[in-house]
Protein backbone atom coordinates (compact mmCIF):
# COMPACT_ATOMS: atom_id res chain seq x y z
CA UNK A 1 0.00 0.00 0.00
CA UNK A 2 0.86 3.59 -0.49
CA UNK A 3 -1.86 5.66 -0.45
CA UNK A 4 -2.26 6.19 3.70
CA UNK A 5 -4.66 8.67 4.15
CA UNK A 6 -7.10 11.14 2.16
CA UNK A 7 -9.42 13.60 3.80
CA UNK A 8 -11.97 16.36 2.39
CA UNK A 9 -12.78 17.56 5.97
CA UNK A 10 -16.67 17.09 4.75
CA UNK A 11 -18.33 15.00 7.70
CA UNK A 12 -16.67 16.23 11.01
CA UNK A 13 -19.40 18.85 11.31
CA UNK A 14 -18.49 22.18 11.15
CA UNK A 15 -17.14 25.11 13.89
CA UNK A 16 -15.41 24.25 16.75
CA UNK A 17 -17.50 21.19 16.84
CA UNK A 18 -15.56 19.70 14.61
CA UNK A 19 -12.30 19.31 16.43
CA UNK A 20 -13.70 16.73 18.81
CA UNK A 21 -15.62 14.73 16.26
CA UNK A 22 -11.58 14.63 14.11
CA UNK A 23 -10.09 13.52 17.60
CA UNK A 24 -12.06 10.46 17.71
CA UNK A 25 -9.97 7.95 16.29
CA UNK A 26 -8.12 10.23 12.82
CA UNK A 27 -6.06 12.47 14.28
CA UNK A 28 -4.04 12.92 17.18
CA UNK A 29 -4.13 16.40 18.47
CA UNK A 30 -6.38 19.30 17.10
CA UNK A 31 -5.58 23.44 17.46
CA UNK A 32 -7.37 24.81 20.05
CA UNK A 33 -8.42 27.47 17.38
CA UNK A 34 -9.32 25.44 14.74
CA UNK A 35 -12.35 24.57 12.87
CA UNK A 36 -13.92 23.43 9.92
CA UNK A 37 -15.71 26.06 7.83
CA UNK A 38 -18.82 25.75 5.49
CA UNK A 39 -17.98 27.74 2.14
CA UNK A 40 -18.65 26.41 -1.17
CA UNK A 41 -16.59 29.43 -2.39
CA UNK A 42 -13.23 29.37 -0.84
CA UNK A 43 -13.53 25.35 -0.57
CA UNK A 44 -11.13 23.63 -2.97
CA UNK A 45 -13.31 20.58 -3.17
CA UNK A 46 -16.50 20.17 -1.98
CA UNK A 47 -17.94 22.43 0.49
CA UNK A 48 -15.50 22.45 3.70
CA UNK A 49 -12.42 23.35 4.58
CA UNK A 50 -10.12 23.39 7.56
CA UNK A 51 -8.62 26.38 8.91
CA UNK A 52 -5.76 26.64 11.79
CA UNK A 53 -4.40 29.76 14.02
CA UNK A 54 -2.34 28.13 16.26
CA UNK A 55 1.75 27.59 16.46
CA UNK A 56 1.47 23.98 17.62
CA UNK A 57 -1.53 22.85 14.95
CA UNK A 58 -3.11 19.74 13.98
CA UNK A 59 -1.80 16.40 14.06
CA UNK A 60 -2.24 12.83 12.44
CA UNK A 61 -0.48 9.58 12.61
CA UNK A 62 1.25 8.18 9.40
CA UNK A 63 0.23 4.21 9.70
CA UNK A 64 3.22 2.94 7.97
CA UNK A 65 6.68 1.78 9.19
CA UNK A 66 8.82 3.41 6.36
CA UNK A 67 11.01 6.41 6.68
CA UNK A 68 9.90 7.72 3.57
CA UNK A 69 7.11 9.57 3.50
CA UNK A 70 5.10 11.70 1.57
CA UNK A 71 1.97 14.61 2.21
CA UNK A 72 -0.13 16.53 0.04
CA UNK A 73 -2.27 19.66 0.71
CA UNK A 74 -3.92 21.98 -0.67
CA UNK A 75 -3.12 25.64 1.34
CA UNK A 76 -4.88 29.00 1.24
CA UNK A 77 -3.78 32.06 2.66
CA UNK A 78 -6.10 35.38 2.81
CA UNK A 79 -2.98 37.45 3.87
CA UNK A 80 0.89 36.35 4.10
CA UNK A 81 3.07 36.27 6.85
CA UNK A 82 4.53 39.78 8.04
CA UNK A 83 7.31 38.64 9.70
CA UNK A 84 9.85 35.26 9.87
CA UNK A 85 7.83 34.54 13.22
CA UNK A 86 4.23 34.31 11.47
CA UNK A 87 5.55 31.70 8.85
CA UNK A 88 3.33 28.92 8.55
CA UNK A 89 3.02 25.63 6.71
CA UNK A 90 3.58 22.10 7.47
CA UNK A 91 5.77 19.70 9.46
CA UNK A 92 6.81 15.93 9.65
CA UNK A 93 7.18 14.74 12.53
CA UNK A 94 8.65 12.16 14.92
CA UNK A 95 6.93 9.26 17.44
CA UNK A 96 7.39 12.91 19.73
CA UNK A 97 6.46 15.23 17.64
CA UNK A 98 9.89 16.35 17.07
CA UNK A 99 10.45 17.77 13.87
CA UNK A 100 12.02 16.48 11.16
CA UNK A 101 11.64 19.31 8.54
CA UNK A 102 8.89 22.07 8.53
CA UNK A 103 7.30 23.35 5.31
CA UNK A 104 7.33 27.04 5.80
CA UNK A 105 5.13 29.86 3.84
CA UNK A 106 7.84 33.08 4.18
CA UNK A 107 6.50 37.14 4.00
CA UNK A 108 7.93 37.03 0.57
CA UNK A 109 6.11 33.98 -0.73
CA UNK A 110 9.12 31.63 -0.92
CA UNK A 111 9.06 28.64 1.05
CA UNK A 112 11.45 27.26 2.77
CA UNK A 113 12.48 23.64 4.37
CA UNK A 114 13.69 24.15 7.59
CA UNK A 115 15.14 21.22 10.11
CA UNK A 116 13.82 22.64 12.93
CA UNK A 117 11.38 25.30 14.44
CA UNK A 118 14.03 27.70 14.65
CA UNK A 119 14.10 30.49 11.57
CA UNK A 120 17.71 29.69 11.11
CA UNK A 121 17.98 26.49 10.73
CA UNK A 122 16.47 26.84 7.16
CA UNK A 123 18.67 24.12 4.68
CA UNK A 124 16.42 24.97 1.15
CA UNK A 125 14.44 27.45 -0.32
CA UNK A 126 12.86 28.71 -3.10
CA UNK A 127 12.30 31.56 -5.40
CA UNK A 128 10.22 34.47 -4.09
CA UNK A 129 6.80 35.34 -5.01
CA UNK A 130 5.95 31.21 -5.79
CA UNK A 131 2.61 31.58 -3.00
CA UNK A 132 0.54 34.36 -3.50
CA UNK A 133 -2.46 35.33 -1.84
CA UNK A 134 -6.86 34.56 -2.40
CA UNK A 135 -5.71 31.24 -4.44
CA UNK A 136 -4.97 27.58 -3.47
CA UNK A 137 -1.61 26.23 -4.09
CA UNK A 138 -1.18 22.23 -3.70
CA UNK A 139 1.87 21.56 -1.63
CA UNK A 140 3.26 18.19 -2.22
CA UNK A 141 6.67 16.68 0.10
CA UNK A 142 8.51 13.67 -0.02
CA UNK A 143 10.53 13.18 2.93
CA UNK A 144 13.29 10.43 3.06
CA UNK A 145 14.24 9.95 6.90
CA UNK A 146 17.91 9.01 7.39
CA UNK A 147 21.05 10.54 9.19
CA UNK A 148 23.66 10.39 6.85
CA UNK A 149 21.43 10.67 3.35
CA UNK A 150 18.36 12.20 3.98
CA UNK A 151 16.41 13.57 1.31
CA UNK A 152 13.24 16.45 0.71
CA UNK A 153 11.53 17.01 -2.42
CA UNK A 154 9.18 19.44 -2.65
CA UNK A 155 6.82 20.45 -5.54
CA UNK A 156 4.67 23.18 -5.38
CA UNK A 157 1.26 23.19 -7.94
CA UNK A 158 2.74 19.79 -9.79
CA UNK A 159 6.33 21.52 -10.16
CA UNK A 160 9.44 20.78 -8.84
CA UNK A 161 10.63 23.44 -6.62
CA UNK A 162 13.18 21.80 -4.18
CA UNK A 163 15.35 18.77 -4.01
CA UNK A 164 17.66 19.03 -0.84
CA UNK A 165 19.70 15.69 -0.08
CA UNK A 166 22.64 14.17 2.05
CA UNK A 167 21.42 15.95 4.96
CA UNK A 168 21.16 14.77 8.39
CA UNK A 169 16.91 14.03 8.80
CA UNK A 170 17.19 11.81 12.72
CA UNK A 171 17.31 8.58 13.72
CA UNK A 172 13.86 8.57 14.59
CA UNK A 173 10.81 7.36 11.76
CA UNK A 174 8.30 9.89 10.66
CA UNK A 175 5.04 9.54 12.28
CA UNK A 176 3.00 12.31 12.13
CA UNK A 177 1.84 15.06 9.55
CA UNK A 178 0.99 18.47 11.36
CA UNK A 179 0.18 22.02 10.71
CA UNK A 180 2.89 24.71 11.66
CA UNK A 181 3.63 28.28 12.44
CA UNK A 182 6.16 30.30 13.88
CA UNK A 183 5.88 31.71 16.79
CA UNK A 184 3.88 34.55 15.92
CA UNK A 185 1.61 32.51 13.44
CA UNK A 186 -1.62 33.13 15.63
CA UNK A 187 -2.48 36.07 13.59
CA UNK A 188 -2.11 34.24 10.03
CA UNK A 189 -5.21 32.39 8.70
CA UNK A 190 -4.16 28.95 7.21
CA UNK A 191 -6.79 27.27 5.32
CA UNK A 192 -6.17 23.14 4.10
CA UNK A 193 -8.14 21.08 1.86
CA UNK A 194 -7.37 18.02 0.12
CA UNK A 195 -5.14 16.18 2.89
CA UNK A 196 -3.29 13.29 1.01
CA UNK A 197 -0.89 10.72 3.25
CA UNK A 198 1.03 8.63 1.05
CA UNK A 199 4.37 6.56 1.76
CA UNK A 200 6.98 5.00 -1.15
CA UNK A 201 5.92 0.85 -0.42
CA UNK A 202 3.65 -0.69 -2.70
CA UNK A 203 3.26 -1.10 -6.30
CA UNK A 204 0.48 2.15 -7.09
CA UNK A 205 0.65 5.50 -5.74
CA UNK A 206 4.07 5.21 -4.39
CA UNK A 207 5.32 8.65 -5.67
CA UNK A 208 3.61 12.11 -6.21
CA UNK A 209 0.14 12.35 -6.66
CA UNK A 210 -0.11 15.54 -8.26
CA UNK A 211 -2.67 18.47 -7.88
CA UNK A 212 -5.23 15.90 -6.17
CA UNK A 213 -8.30 16.29 -4.89
CA UNK A 214 -10.24 14.48 -2.14
CA UNK A 215 -13.75 14.26 -4.34
CA UNK A 216 -16.18 13.86 -1.10
CA UNK A 217 -18.66 10.89 -1.84
CA UNK A 218 -21.95 9.64 -0.49
CA UNK A 219 -24.33 6.45 -0.75
CA UNK A 220 -27.05 7.15 -3.15
CA UNK A 221 -29.36 4.26 -2.27
CA UNK A 222 -29.31 0.39 -0.97
CA UNK A 223 -29.25 -2.56 -2.25
CA UNK A 224 -31.86 -4.96 -1.77
CA UNK A 225 -31.84 -7.75 0.85
CA UNK A 226 -29.79 -6.17 3.18
CA UNK A 227 -29.66 -7.34 7.19
CA UNK A 228 -28.28 -4.56 9.25
CA UNK A 229 -31.33 -2.53 11.12
CA UNK A 230 -32.52 1.27 9.73
CA UNK A 231 -33.21 3.61 13.12
CA UNK A 232 -33.76 7.45 12.41
CA UNK A 233 -33.67 7.36 8.50
CA UNK A 234 -35.87 6.42 5.35
CA UNK A 235 -33.01 4.28 4.35
CA UNK A 236 -29.57 2.89 5.54
CA UNK A 237 -27.84 4.73 2.54
CA UNK A 238 -29.58 8.00 4.25
CA UNK A 239 -28.34 7.04 8.17
CA UNK A 240 -25.05 6.23 6.99
CA UNK A 241 -24.16 9.12 5.06
CA UNK A 242 -23.62 12.64 7.17
CA UNK A 243 -21.95 15.68 6.92
CA UNK A 244 -21.92 15.72 10.78
CA UNK A 245 -21.91 12.60 13.64
CA UNK A 246 -25.75 12.88 14.66
CA UNK A 247 -24.87 10.25 17.64
CA UNK A 248 -27.83 7.60 18.11
CA UNK A 249 -30.19 10.15 16.00
CA UNK A 250 -29.68 7.96 13.07
CA UNK A 251 -27.41 4.94 12.25
CA UNK A 252 -27.79 1.09 10.88
CA UNK A 253 -27.30 -1.64 13.43
CA UNK A 254 -26.40 -5.55 13.01
CA UNK A 255 -27.49 -8.20 15.52
CA UNK A 256 -25.90 -11.10 14.52
CA UNK A 257 -22.17 -11.96 13.12
CA UNK A 258 -22.35 -12.19 9.39
CA UNK A 259 -24.95 -9.42 9.27
CA UNK A 260 -24.05 -7.93 5.73
CA UNK A 261 -26.14 -4.94 3.87
CA UNK A 262 -24.78 -3.29 0.65
CA UNK A 263 -25.46 0.67 -0.46
CA UNK A 264 -24.74 2.23 -4.11
CA UNK A 265 -22.13 4.91 -4.22
CA UNK A 266 -23.49 7.89 -6.22
CA UNK A 267 -22.28 9.24 -9.24
CA UNK A 268 -18.92 11.31 -9.40
CA UNK A 269 -18.28 14.05 -11.02
CA UNK A 270 -17.19 14.33 -14.71
CA UNK A 271 -13.89 16.14 -14.11
CA UNK A 272 -12.87 12.20 -11.76
CA UNK A 273 -11.43 10.90 -14.60
CA UNK A 274 -8.33 9.32 -12.90
CA UNK A 275 -8.87 7.61 -9.61
CA UNK A 276 -5.99 6.87 -7.31
CA UNK A 277 -7.62 5.06 -4.73
CA UNK A 278 -10.73 5.32 -2.76
CA UNK A 279 -10.86 6.15 1.62
CA UNK A 280 -13.74 5.49 3.34
CA UNK A 281 -13.65 6.83 6.80
CA UNK A 282 -16.56 5.15 9.08
CA UNK A 283 -17.99 6.20 12.41
CA UNK A 284 -18.99 2.53 14.88
CA UNK A 285 -19.47 1.80 18.18
CA UNK A 286 -21.14 -1.31 20.19
CA UNK A 287 -24.40 -0.89 20.85
CA UNK A 288 -24.36 -2.26 24.33
CA UNK A 289 -21.25 -4.09 26.23
CA UNK A 290 -19.48 -6.84 25.77
CA UNK A 291 -17.39 -7.81 21.96
CA UNK A 292 -18.17 -6.87 18.50
CA UNK A 293 -16.21 -6.28 15.61
CA UNK A 294 -17.44 -4.37 11.70
CA UNK A 295 -16.11 -4.52 8.44
CA UNK A 296 -16.15 -2.11 5.81
CA UNK A 297 -15.46 -3.63 1.96
CA UNK A 298 -16.04 -2.68 -1.40
CA UNK A 299 -17.88 -5.11 -4.12
CA UNK A 300 -16.87 -4.98 -7.65
CA UNK A 301 -18.02 -7.50 -10.30
CA UNK A 302 -18.72 -9.70 -7.92
CA UNK A 303 -15.22 -9.58 -6.93
CA UNK A 304 -14.84 -8.16 -2.59
CA UNK A 305 -12.08 -5.51 -1.73
CA UNK A 306 -11.70 -6.46 2.07
CA UNK A 307 -10.86 -3.75 4.55
CA UNK A 308 -9.58 -3.81 8.25
CA UNK A 309 -11.74 -6.20 10.80
CA UNK A 310 -12.21 -3.57 13.25
CA UNK A 311 -12.75 -4.47 16.92
CA UNK A 312 -15.78 -2.01 18.56
CA UNK A 313 -15.64 -0.36 21.79
CA UNK A 314 -18.88 1.62 23.02
CA UNK A 315 -17.33 5.09 21.91
CA UNK A 316 -17.98 6.29 18.24
CA UNK A 317 -14.68 5.99 16.43
CA UNK A 318 -13.63 6.85 13.23
CA UNK A 319 -11.68 4.39 10.83
CA UNK A 320 -9.99 5.00 7.70
CA UNK A 321 -10.15 1.86 5.10
CA UNK A 322 -8.23 2.30 1.75
CA UNK A 323 -9.38 0.34 -1.64
CA UNK A 324 -6.44 1.44 -4.02
CA UNK A 325 -7.33 -1.08 -6.87
CA UNK A 326 -10.47 -2.43 -8.33
CA UNK A 327 -10.55 -5.85 -6.87
CA UNK A 328 -12.00 -7.75 -10.17
CA UNK A 329 -9.33 -6.41 -12.48
CA UNK A 330 -6.48 -5.69 -9.88
CA UNK A 331 -5.65 -2.41 -11.62
CA UNK A 332 -6.80 1.27 -9.90
CA UNK A 333 -10.34 2.40 -10.24
CA UNK A 334 -12.22 3.91 -13.44
CA UNK A 335 -14.78 6.29 -13.04
CA UNK A 336 -17.49 3.55 -14.39
CA UNK A 337 -16.12 0.65 -11.97
CA UNK A 338 -16.07 2.91 -8.86
CA UNK A 339 -20.15 3.91 -9.75
CA UNK A 340 -21.05 0.51 -10.51
CA UNK A 341 -19.50 -0.56 -7.47
CA UNK A 342 -20.98 -0.93 -3.75
CA UNK A 343 -20.10 -0.70 -0.27
CA UNK A 344 -20.58 -3.52 1.97
CA UNK A 345 -21.07 -3.01 5.75
CA UNK A 346 -20.58 -6.35 8.08
CA UNK A 347 -20.64 -7.84 11.09
CA UNK A 348 -18.05 -9.82 11.25
CA UNK A 349 -17.84 -10.86 15.38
Amino acid sequence: MALLFADSFEHYGTSTAARANMLAGLYATIAGSSQVVNDPSVARTGNRYYTDYQAGGTSIRYPTDSNEVGAAVGIFLPQMPTSSAGRCGFSIRDELQNTIVNVAIQPNGSVTIERTDSAASVIGQTDSGLITTGAWHHFEVRVLQDNVVGEVELRINGVLELIVNNVDLGTVLPRFWRTWGGSAVGSVDRRFDDLILWDTTGGVNNTFFGPARCIPNTLASDVAGGQWSVVGAASGAAAVTEGAPNADTSYVTAAAPGNISDYNFSELPPEAEAIAGICVIGMAKLAAGGLGNAQISIVSDEEVAEGEDNVLTSAYTYRADIFEKDPATGQLWTKSAFEAATLRLEKTA
